[in-house]
């Protein structure tokens, strides 16, 4: 996949950004707000998995400020094709024909 980046040449941020994909994943679909022990049970993982979680998130290398940010950054970029931007707001376009928008 083209939007992960290059971290071969060091394991340790490897390993931070794969436990922060893993939360990232787990945090779509969990069925409970409990903390990280919700994010162990949406995937099923093993209890030693929680430390590495919680580690991961006090972690230097995620940089929770800057984090909104980057997100919108990657969305708009991803999904460029499916925007629209009135005045100052943007919004994802339908690709269906909306009932009675036409009147």
């Amino acid at each position: 996949m083209s939007t992960l980046p290059k971290t071969q040449q060091d394991p340790t941020r490897s390993s931070t950004f794969l436990w922060f994909a893993v939360a990232l994943a787990a945090t779509c679909v969990r069925s409970d707000l409990r903390g990280v022990t919700s994010l162990v049970r949406a995937l099923g993982l093993m209890e030693h998995c929680y430390g590495r979680l919680l580690g991961m998130f006090h972690s230097t290398a995620v940089r929770r400020d800057d984090l909104p940010a980057l997100w919108s950054r990657l969305v708009l970029s991803l999904f460029k094709t499916f925007l629209f931007c009135v005045n100052t707001t943007t919004g994802f376009a339908r690709e269906y024909p909306v009932p009675g928008a036409g009147k």
